[in-house]
């Protein structure tokens, strides 16, 4: 079977593709939204290193509602103030080692919350995301147990827009 037929027959999800599709609609979503926050808030250059001046540049925090994405990302990620296998499963680069200690810092130590350091964790959080999806690293299969997951990130990306 030729890989065009193989990739053809996923994404016809064996003439089930209207639940495939539907079951993943999130995915187009963070796709798109992306798009527009990387052409709009990241001067079409995204990169994990450029979170910092970005949430530094941002003007009135009070209008980001952080909170639902923030609970959600530090019950995924973490547990009893340590890492879970999840946290590990989004796959750091070496060169993103420091970005990762702050990430689980302000994850994990919930007595210094800064609203500024909260929002570079969830945008270094999503950019992992989103590394992982476009580099092949998320099973498509299953990502539909990932929807909340999107759909959160999607909210919050959403908000930054509107900034």
């Amino acid at each position: 079977m030729s890989t065009a037929t193989r990739i053809m027959r996923i994404l016809d999800c064996n003439g089930c593709s209207e639940d495939f599709v539907e079951h993943r609609k999130f995915l187009f979503y963070f796709v798109v939204i992306w798009n527009l926050f990387e052409q709009k808030k990241m001067n079409h250059n995204a990169s994990i290193f450029r979170v910092n001046s970005f949430v530094n540049s941002i003007g009135n925090l009070n209008d980001i509602n952080i909170d639902a994405i923030f609970i959600y990302f530090k019950n995924r990620y973490t547990k009893n103030n340590q890492t879970t296998e999840l946290f590990n499963h989004l796959l750091w680069r070496p060169e993103e080692n420091h970005i990762k200690t702050k990430t689980i810092r302000t994850l994990c130590d919930t007595s210094r919350l800064n609203k500024k350091n909260q929002i570079k964790a969830i945008l270094s959080i999503i950019f992992r995301l989103r590394n992982n999806l476009f580099h092949g690293e998320k099973n498509i299969d299953s990502i539909y147990k990932q929807r909340r997951t999107f759909e959160l990130v999607n909210s919050f990306m959403l908000d930054l827009l509107e900034l």
